[in-house]
C-alpha cells in the first residue's frame, strides 16, 4: 500500500484521489489509509530536500574547482610577472628588516612594527598638513595606549597633541634613563592619572607584644606619597626632504630625544631651583637636605671633610651613601695628597708619605673615597648658593647622599607637529612634551642629603 500512495503522489494526484484509489484496490480502513498518505508525503518530502542538499553540494563543489583553477592561473601570470622584474616570490615577507643604523653604526635588524609604522605615518601626515589624518591616528594611537597599564587618562592630552605610540615612547624613555642620575636614583614609580606615585616609599617593620595587639598599634608604615610632575617640552626641526624616509630616521630621533630628556634629568633632579623660578626643588634644595655645613675653600679641602660630611647624613642613610658633585670638586678630591694626619687635621705644614691618598684616580679616574661610590654629574652648576636655593649665582657644591630616598621619574610623551614654525628652512618642526617629576622622600627630621659648599677663594 506505501508504494501504491508513492507512486501515486509522484503522478501529482490529490489526497482525495489518492485515498478513493487505495481503498479500491486494498483491505484497509480509512484510517490505516489516512495516517499511511501522511507518512508516504513525509518520505515524498525527506526524499526532496535531501537531493535538494546533494545537487546544491555538487555545484559548490564545481565552482569551487573552477574557483581554484582560476586563482592557479592567477598566481601562475602573478609569479611569471614577478620572476621578469626580478622578485622571488616564494621569499616570505619578514617582520624585520636588515639596515645600517647611524645610531648604532653597524647593520642591524629592525622590527617593523605597529607602533613605529603608526609613528612614522604620523610624520608623513603632518608633512603633509593633512591635520586631520594626524588627529584620526592619534585617536587610535589614545585608544591602544588606554589598553595599557599606567598609561595616562585621554583627558590630560590636550587638544592638538597626540601621544607618542607606547614602543616608540618605551624607547625614547630607554634612552632617556640612561642618564648620571636617574640610573642612580629611585625610579620605582608609577604614572597614574598626572601623577607620579611611589610605589613604597618608607616601610617599617616593628614588632607586636602578642597576637592580641593590633597591627596598627605598633609603627610599621607604608608611605606613598604622591610627586607632582611638571612639563619638561623641546622644538626641533627635521627637514622636509628627509619625511620621505622617515621609516630610516626614526631611530635618530628616538636617541636624540631621548639623549635630550637624559641631559635634563641630570641637570633638574639635583639642581633645580623654585628661586631660579623652576617648578620644583632639586635634592639639593630639598628640604631634606643638610646645609648646615659651613662654607669653605675648595683648596682646603681634605679627606676628613667626606667623613663629615657623609656623617651629617641621618644614621639610617649612611650605609648606602655615596658621594656626588661636578668635576670641578671630584678633580680635587681626587689629586688629594696623602699627608699622614689629612684624616684630622688640616694644617697644611703637616708632613707627609707623599703621593695621593686616592692613586688610582690618575691611573684610571676610579675613585672611592672610604669604600663609596663617587659618580660625577656635570650637569651640577659650580653657582649652587645653598642659603638661597638658587643654582644661578654660587659655587660649587659636594653632597653626600642615600640615593634611594630621591624618586624621580618621566611620565607620559606627546608630540605635535608644524609645518609653519620652520616654514623659512623647508623644516617640520616637531615639539615634544614629557612631564618629570622628582622629590626625596625620608621620614620627618631625617636627613638623607648633605650639601657642602665649596667657594673659589
Amino acid at each position: 500500500m506505501n508504494k501504491r500512495i508513492l507512486e501515486l503522489l509522484a503522478q501529482g494526484k490529490t489526497d482525495a484521489e489518492i485515498a478513493s484509489a487505495v481503498l479500491k484496490e486494498f483491505a484497509a480502513s480509512a484510517d490505516d489509509v489516512a495516517k499511511a498518505i501522511l507518512a508516504a508525503k513525509k518520505e515524498q518530502e525527506v526524499a526532496e530536500k535531501l537531493a535538494a542538499a546533494q545537487k546544491e553540494a555538487e555545484l559548490k563543489a564545481t565552482e569551487d574547482k573552477k574557483a581554484e583553477e582560476l586563482k592557479s592561473q592567477i598566481a601562475s601570470g602573478v609569479e611569471g610577472a614577478l620572476k621578469k622584474i626580478g622578485v622571488d616570490p616564494t621569499k616570505k615577507f619578514e617582520s624585520e628588516q636588515e639596515t645600517f643604523s647611524p645610531v648604532h653604526k653597524k647593520v642591524i635588524k629592525q622590527k617593523v612594527s605597529e607602533d613605529r609604522k603608526m609613528f612614522a605615518q604620523l610624520l608623513k601626515y603632518a608633512a603633509q598638513r593633512d591635520m586631520k589624518s594626524v588627529h584620526s591616528l592619534g585617536a587610535d594611537i589614545n585608544a591602544k595606549r588606554a589598553q595599557i597599564a599606567n598609561a595616562p587618562l585621554l583627558s590630560n592630552v590636550p587638544t592638538g597633541n597626540v601621544l607618542v605610540p607606547v614602543e616608540i615612547e618605551q624607547e625614547i624613555f630607554a634612552k632617556a634613563y640612561t642618564s648620571k642620575i636617574l640610573s642612580l636614583v629611585n625610579t620605582n614609580v608609577v604614572s597614574y592619572m598626572g601623577k607620579l606615585y611611589p610605589v613604597l616609599s618608607d616601610v617599617t617593620f616593628a614588632e607586636r607584644a602578642d597576637r592580641n595587639t593590633n597591627i596598627g598599634d605598633g609603627t610599621p608604615t607604608i608611605d606613598a606619597p604622591k610627586i607632582t610632575p611638571v612639563e619638561v617640552s623641546a622644538i626641533a626641526g627635521i627637514d622636509n626632504a628627509l619625511i620621505a624616509i622617515v621609516d630610516r630616521i626614526i631611530d635618530a630621533i628616538v636617541a636624540q630625544a631621548g639623549n635630550s630628556l637624559a641631559k635634563v634629568a641630570d641637570r633638574k633632579i639635583p639642581a633645580n631651583s623654585v628661586a631660579d623660578g623652576g617648578a620644583f626643588d632639586g635634592f639639593i634644595f630639598d628640604t631634606n637636605t643638610d646645609a648646615t655645613s659651613a662654607a669653605k675653600a675648595l683648596s682646603a679641602l681634605v679627606a676628613k671633610d667626606l667623613v663629615l660630611l657623609k656623617n651629617k647624613l641621618s644614621p639610617e642613610y649612611r650605609d648606602s651613601a655615596i658621594f656626588l658633585s661636578s668635576d670641578t670638586v671630584r678633580d680635587v678630591v681626587g689629586l688629594l695628597p696623602s699627608f699622614d694626619m689629612s684624616l684630622v687635621t688640616e694644617d697644611a705644614t703637616a708632613t707627609g708619605t707623599g703621593g695621593l691618598m686616592f692613586p688610582t684616580y690618575t691611573a684610571s679616574g676610579t675613585l672611592r673615597p672610604f669604600g663609596r661610590d663617587y659618580p660625577v654629574d656635570n650637569f651640577i652648576p659650580d653657582t649652587i648658593n645653598l642659603s638661597t636655593k638658587s643654582a644661578a649665582a654660587g659655587n660649587p657644591v659636594l653632597l653626600a647622599l642615600d640615593p634611594s630616598t630621591v624618586y624621580a621619574a618621566y611620565a607620559d610623551l606627546r608630540i605635535d607637529f608644524s609645518q609653519e614654525y620652520f616654514f623659512a628652512k623647508d623644516q617640520m618642526a616637531i615639539r615634544f612634551i614629557a612631564q618629570l617629576g622628582s622629590k626625596v622622600i625620608v621620614g620627618n627630621g631625617k636627613k638623607s642629603v648633605a650639601a657642602q659648599s665649596l667657594t673659589n677663594s
